[in-house]
């Protein structure tokens, strides 16, 4: 709890810079934010952020670039000599949580619909043996085809039926041209 105390007790001139570093360690400019984080803890001796800083951030860094002081390592080394994986393994079970699983999603399950029975309702009688052949091609549809040709013979494209078919109000005589050719 101490460690939390003295990090979070740090002055407010130094904010900006460590979200400056933050900012660093986000665009993976770990050089820079080790600079940062080295000046701030030249200021304040006491402050394990900026040291936890200096650390983390040179653990990214390639060997060449590392530089660190005893200090930095006594502190460490002090803390770590005295844990006992052991202990830390017996006392603690370990759980896994994977975050990347996709939770099981509950499909429902379809249910089959029952078709329409397409038989016939009196099945009395032998089917048409054209069932099975173009409409076109049958011989009641050439039947039906050719009145309807008929109907409209000499009439204007989209008639269909004559002019004395057609529904009147009173006495009407008229004749069209077509219809006198």
């Amino acid at each position: 709890m101490y460690f939390f105390k003295s990090a979070l007790m740090t002055s407010a001139s130094d904010q900006p810079f460590k979200l400056g570093c933050k900012y660093l360690e986000d665009q993976n400019k770990h050089k820079e934010a080790v600079e940062i984080y080295k000046q701030l803890y030249s200021k304040n001796k006491e402050d394990k952020l900026a040291q936890l800083g200096i650390l983390y951030n040179q653990s990214f860094l390639s060997e060449n670039y590392i530089e660190l002081p005893r200090e930095y390592v006594d502190v460490v080394v002090r803390d770590v000599r005295f844990i006992d994986a052991e202990e830390l393994e017996a006392d603690y079970k370990v759980t896994f949580h994977f975050e990347d699983q996709a939770k099981p999603v509950k499909t429902k399950v379809k249910k089959n619909k029952k078709r329409r029975n397409k038989k016939p309702k009196n099945p009395t009688g032998n089917p048409d043996p054209e069932r099975w052949l173009h409409k076109y091609e049958r011989t009641i549809y050439k039947k039906q085809a050719k009145r309807r040709k008929d109907a409209t013979k000499g009439l204007t494209q989209g008639s269909t039926a004559t002019v004395a078919s057609k529904p009147t109000t009173g006495t009407i005589t008229a004749t069209s041209n077509a219809l006198k050719r």
